[in-house]
């Protein structure tokens, strides 16, 4: 699914992530709460985190942080300070998985105890996320709400909720999950339609 596909972006609170199984848009809601987007690689996790974010900077609403698990590129302490001095803001973490259990784990976890702050998206893999009770995912697994890609059969036990039968995963294809309430997703790809 291409973002052209879409009938509406939703609302700067209410991104547009993507088709829901019934035709509908299917919006994911970042008022101080967090999001967990789970699944094995090459599910999609980096497309949703993607068009998140670009969805997030076209619509002008609250400043929006990309962070890569990888590759930080600020220190815990500067990350601290930049979420810190910009209330509001949605931080958007990619590969999770690399910074959990150290300092990062702690800024980010600190920070979603605050939904006054900002939003949390955190991404990482299903195998890890579902192993961790401690840090920011165990803050932001309290929620229940969350992206659940190609989840396959340990897809529920991120959230202890029972996921319906149906297609064979492909990626960007899942479940997004509100407090017990699940709908399938497809998630619009931004680079769709990009001259390669």
């Amino acid at each position: 699914v291409g973002p052209e596909e879409l009938r509406a972006d939703g609302e700067p609170g209410a991104p547009a992530l993507g088709l829901a199984g019934d035709g509908s848009v299917a919006t994911v809601v970042l008022d101080g709460r967090g999001l967990i987007v789970a699944g094995p690689r090459g599910s999609g996790r980096s497309t949703a985190l993607r068009r998140l974010f670009a969805v997030l900077q076209d619509a002008g609403g609250p400043p929006a942080l990309s962070l890569s698990g990888r590759d930080p590129q600020l220190s815990p302490a500067e990350l601290g300070a930049q979420l810190r001095d910009q209330p509001g803001t949605v931080c958007l973490v990619d590969d999770v998985d690399a910074l959990l259990g150290g300092p990062y784990d702690d800024v980010l976890a600190e920070f979603a105890t605050n939904p006054r702050a900002g939003s949390l998206v955190l991404a990482g893999t299903l195998g890890t996320l579902v192993s961790a009770y401690r840090g920011v995912v165990g803050v932001l697994r309290r929620s229940t709400y969350g992206l659940l890609l190609c989840p396959g059969p340990r897809g529920a036990e991120l959230f202890g909720i029972a996921l319906p039968d149906g297609e064979p995963p492909l990626p960007g294809r899942g479940f997004l999950v509100e407090e017990h309430r699940v709908r399938a997703v497809q998630v619009a790809d931004q680079r769709a339609g990009e001259p390669s």
